[in-house]
């Protein structure tokens, strides 16, 4: 992802990446980058949690969180994995099924989501939490709305105006 691609050297003086060009260089690392804000913080110094939900739609007012994934990422490398698949309580619509795969079998016998909160909440402590559309994903998860955000999509905006989209897998495919 987007991460990976800074960490090998994209992020460098030469690189189209504009953005990081007119950062100072974070001490100790070296990489060009901003700090975080009111918090001072260098990216290198930060401790990420990378959060995806798959849900039943996209209003989270009345679909529910089918699967849920977190990574916590400490100097550049994954510290802590989860994931778990979640029973929404409710059927999953056919359009949706078609989006992740996932199918009412599949989730009958998972976690109800406040099963998982207290592990997504202690793997989010002190970590920013980055997620591509987080505004979709905090909306499925508002129990981390108070944690600091960074939205992989929007900076992918930023950072890459020539990329075809921002979908994932597109931005998979142009960063290789």
């Amino acid at each position: 992802g987007y991460g990976e691609y800074a960490q090998s050297g994209g992020a460098d003086e030469s690189a189209p990446l504009s953005l990081f060009q007119s950062f100072p260089r974070c001490q100790p690392c070296g990489t060009a980058g901003p700090y975080l804000g009111d918090m001072a913080l260098p990216l290198c110094d930060a401790t990420f949690a990378v959060i995806d939900v798959e849900t039943t739609g996209f209003d989270p007012s009345v679909d529910r969180v089918v699967e849920v994934a977190c990574a916590v990422v400490r100097d550049g490398k994954e510290t802590d994995a989860y994931s778990s698949l979640i029973n929404p309580g409710r059927s999953i619509p056919a359009a949706a099924s078609a989006v992740h795969h996932l199918t009412n079998r599949h989730v009958q016998n998972a976690p109800l989501l406040g099963d998982v909160r207290p592990k997504l909440a202690a793997m989010c402590a002190g970590a920013i939490v980055v997620a591509h559309n987080a505004r979709f994903d905090l909306g499925f998860l508002p129990f981390l709305a108070d944690r600091p955000v960074v939205c992989s999509m929007r900076l992918a905006m930023r950072v890459l105006p020539d990329a075809p989209n921002y979908k994932n897998q597109v931005l998979r495919y142009y960063l290789d």
